[in-house]
């Protein structure tokens, strides 16, 4: 996992979701994620740079980033 992703997490927390019944089209999956950091309190900074992040690969690169920032929870 990218170490500026794990300190966002450790600053922030987890939010609240899965990726369970989202559509896996990669923009769905990024507007579920962004969507869920965003009522969870997580800052516009963190947030665009979790986004940032989940874009600068692949798929899969997309998928884990996503998943590492939701706590597989859904209320």
């Amino acid at each position: 996992m990218n170490k500026e992703l794990m300190m966002m997490i450790k600053k922030n927390g987890l939010a609240e979701g899965n990726l369970i019944g989202v559509d896996g089209n990669a923009f769905s999956v990024l507007g579920y994620t962004e969507r869920k950091l965003r009522r969870s309190g997580w800052p516009r900074d963190d947030v665009a740079k979790v986004m940032t992040i989940a874009k600068g690969s692949d798929y899969n690169n997309l998928l884990t980033t996503c998943v590492s920032v939701l706590d597989g929870d859904d209320y």
